[in-house]
């Protein structure tokens, strides 16, 4: 039996964002991200109901340190972790959505000028298809350009854009990070692990 999974993508007015330079720098069709939302949502980004259920274990990185800066960009940064399939119907695969996202904590001497660090970026996802009762081990291919931010230099520099200094917290798992209103305490959460960069 096929596995089912609803999407649900909402969509918040200005004044949801509690950062305001964001209002001022930019017009008011620039694309506000649920990264920037500083509240609760009623459901996390991919969060959804199936016939099975999965379970996350084994998280492994393959790198727990960077330089900061545009050195390490090109580097790979694979992630793996062991995923079952927790689901009580046979005759069919169940797929489910590996999730890759990071959560930024940057120094006081990191933090880009004018704009806001994202609270949660999507830096990877690969989609696998798993029968029930049985665990695959996936790996997830992560490309460090997405983890790149505004330097605070970034005026008088030739690349603005790189990796900062900081605490990267990697949350692996079949939705983003965080609860919600509307969430059941039954679904596990996202498994995390550092990487520090510096």
């Amino acid at each position: 039996r096929a596995r089912v999974r609803v999407r649900l993508v909402a969509f918040f007015v200005r004044r949801s964002l509690t950062d305001l330079s964001l209002v001022a720098l930019f017009p008011s069709s620039f694309p506000r991200q649920h990264a920037y939302f500083k509240g609760t949502p009623l459901y996390p980004f991919a969060y959804g109901l199936g016939y099975s259920s999965f379970g996350y274990d084994r998280l492994t990185l393959s790198h727990t340190s960077l330089s900061a800066g545009a050195a390490d960009v090109a580097t790979p940064l694979q992630v793996a972790v062991s995923v079952t399939n927790n689901g009580e119907y046979v005759g069919g695969r169940s797929s489910e959505v590996v999730l890759v996202f990071a959560t930024p904590s940057l120094g006081s001497d990191g933090g880009p000028v004018g704009l806001s660090v994202p609270k949660q970026i999507l830096v990877g996802f690969t989609k696998i298809a798993i029968d029930p009762g049985t665990t695959a081990r996936v790996n997830v291919d992560v490309p460090l350009h997405r983890l790149r931010l505004l330097s605070a230099n970034a005026d008088n520099s030739a690349q603005p854009f790189g990796l900062l200094p900081g605490h990267y917290t990697l949350h692996v798992g079949g939705r983003a990070p965080g609860g919600g209103v509307g969430v059941s305490q039954q679904q596990q959460a996202p498994l995390t692990a550092s990487l520090l960069v510096q």
